[in-house]
């Protein structure tokens, strides 16, 4: 009998069924995310439920003059390149004596900084080619809104094709020399990338003026984005109208040392309207994310202005750290207006990701 009653309790075990498999642990990151998510939203006075948002986009026209404007600014950072190239080489072909130069930049000294305070050297990346992001806006540019300016339109598309081929081949140059691969290939492809540089930099002149004599006119003309801003938003585009006026202004081969100088008082008064919204206003993204562009913006003008005042002649690495804070400064407004959408849509705060150091120099 104990014998059949232990036969019949292993058969029974053994045909019942298995016990379902326990679910997971919702992983600590994951609820991280969710309390830091809905700390935010409340912070910014945003319902905290969670619930799919639909974020209005920002308008055609409104992403063309964005593109366009950074294109034609940033491709001023070309003129800086080609000059210390050229300068570099003084006439001769690249050897181990004529190592050539790609120009300094500004942003080389914040970056530099960075790698400084992360106990890292910036090795190549503290020589990198800031502008070249400017350059990419010109291709995003010609595919918006085409057909409502024929002539802007012909002119950028026109200008892409050069300004494209141009910059792919500065950041081929830049790596093969940061990179030392001339070490290895006895300037063999140094020699081709000369070829290819000193042809594109024969023409770039003409196809900045080119580009000019129709920007500048389109940009002299633009006014309100056609978004709704609120009070933040309106003194962040009046103050990039403004910087806009001062960029057109330097640029031009006759500049006008009177109307930049007016133009400078006229934004510094516009920044202190932003300062005392960011004070009042404090959620209002404007304010918080184009000031510190601005500024760089102001200080970099000012000091051009002084150099206009003494009448010499401005050089193109003279005028590339106006024309950069400028593009950096539309670049802000620009984050800002997606920001404000996102506020008036309920969605919250953007969480922005610190891109890796080497990034800020490419």
């Amino acid at each position: 009998l104990i014998t059949l009653s232990l036969m019949f309790t292993l058969s029974a075990c053994k045909d019942d069924p298995p016990p379902p498999p326990s679910l997971p642990a919702a992983p600590a990151s994951s609820n991280a995310h969710a309390r830091a998510d809905s700390k935010a939203r409340s912070r910014h006075g945003l319902d905290t439920s969670r619930r799919p948002v639909k974020v209005p986009r920002l308008k055609a026209d409104t992403m063309k003059r964005y593109r366009l404007q950074t294109c034609f600014f940033g491709a001023q950072g070309l003129r800086v390149a080609r000059d210390a190239y050229l300068s570099s080489l003084a006439g001769a072909e690249p050897s181990v004596k004529r190592i050539p130069k790609l120009g300094s930049y500004p942003e080389h000294a914040k970056l530099r900084a960075r790698f400084k305070d992360s106990g890292r050297k910036a090795g190549g990346w503290g020589r990198g080619l800031p502008f070249v992001r400017h350059i990419r806006s010109c291709a995003i540019a010609k595919t918006l809104e085409k057909g409502k300016d024929a002539a802007v339109d012909k002119v950028i598309s026109q200008f892409d094709s050069y300004a494209s081929s141009l910059n792919k081949t500065l950041m081929e140059a830049h790596r093969y020399y940061v990179r030392k691969e001339y070490e290895k290939d006895e300037f063999r492809k140094g020699g081709l990338l000369h070829g290819r540089l000193t042809k594109s930099f024969k023409t770039l002149d003409a196809e900045l003026a080119a580009l000019s004599h129709v920007v500048g006119p389109w940009a002299r003309r633009l006014g309100p984005v056609s978004e709704d801003l609120n009070e933040g938003g309106k003194l962040a585009t009046q103050a990039v109208a403004v910087a806009r006026n001062i960029g057109l202004g330097v640029l031009a081969s006759s500049p006008d040392v009177a109307a930049v100088k007016v133009s400078l008082e006229a934004i510094e008064k516009v920044r202190d309207a932003l300062k005392e919204r960011q004070t009042s206003a404090p959620t209002e993204p404007h304010p918080r994310v184009v000031m510190p562009r601005l500024e760089q913006f102001i200080e970099a003008a000012t000091k051009l202005s002084e150099r206009l005042a003494s009448g010499t002649k401005l050089e193109p690495v003279e005028i590339y750290p106006t024309t950069s804070a400028l593009a950096s400064l539309i670049e802000a407004n620009h984050r800002a207006h997606t920001h404000m959408l996102r506020r008036a849509a309920g969605a919250g705060p953007m969480r922005m990701l610190k891109p890796p150091i080497h990034r800020l120099a490419s």
